[in-house]
């Protein structure tokens, strides 16, 4: 592993493809890192150039949790469901708390619900030259951070001057963002980290059969040890008679 590479905190996506060339001695492509991200076998990050606003949210697996709900009168007078969780994929759920806080720029891993994932699935298709259906989500691009914590980032609302009445920024001045496209300089990156934990995942991968192949031919290289050396030890027993007479 190069010295340089281990300096670095992330990669392009093209780097990374070069590394796991390197690393599996076979042809990696930019295509096949995305597909990688894609099917969630290797996590994927983006770079954002500016710090930015976002409302962290909750997720949860719990079935029974998200099921809850609150009867709300619309403005038709019928009454409706309104859920605190919302389905963001087949297994979980999500909650975006109220409040807009501000995150630094930088690297943040995606967490590939929603637009995020729609962004990546895009992305492959184009470098595979695979038709690009433009497909949206009206929830936001969302990541997370070290600890796991899920963030939607927020775009912001352009005001005219005249609607601008103190320099305070609300909550109803911000919207769910739609992706990468809508933040300039933004671009999707591999961290070293998240490289180096996939190319161990791959030496761990040994399937059960070849591992039970070895541990047998290592038994069975034991039991041919064994049986030389008490081969020779009945040698030098048959031996020591002759050497003590002598």
């Amino acid at each position: 592993m190069g010295k340089l590479y281990k300096l670095k905190k992330w990669l392009t996506v093209d780097e990374a493809a070069q590394r796991l060339s390197i690393e599996l001695e076979e042809k990696v492509t930019k295509a096949d890192v995305l597909q990688l991200a894609v099917d969630e076998k290797l996590k994927i990050s983006v770079y954002f150039p500016h710090d930015w606003k976002g409302k962290v949210c909750d997720i949860t697996t719990d079935i029974e949790k998200a099921s809850k709900f609150k009867l709300i009168t619309g403005f038709d007078g019928e009454a409706f469901r309104l859920y605190e969780y919302e389905k963001c994929n087949d297994y979980e759920f999500i909650k975006i708390n109220v409040g807009i806080k501000r995150f630094k720029a930088g690297v943040w891993e995606l967490k590939l619900i929603r637009n995020s994932r729609i962004d990546i699935e895009w992305e492959l298709k184009r470098v595979s030259n695979l038709p690009c259906v433009d497909v949206f989500n009206l929830s936001g691009f969302y990541v997370k951070n070290k600890d796991g914590v899920i963030i939607e980032r927020q775009s912001k609302l352009e005001k005219d001057l005249n609607e601008k009445i103190d320099n305070r920024e609300k909550e109803i001045d911000y919207y769910p963002c739609a992706g990468v496209g809508e933040i300039e300089g933004t671009f999707f990156v591999i961290q070293t980290e998240h490289l180096n934990e996939f190319i161990v995942s791959l030496d761990n991968d040994i399937p059960n059969v070849n591992t039970k192949l070895n541990l047998d031919s290592a038994l069975y290289l034991l039991g041919e040890v064994i049986q030389a050396v008490k081969s020779k030890t009945k040698k030098w027993k048959s031996i020591l008679p002759r050497l003590t007479n002598e």
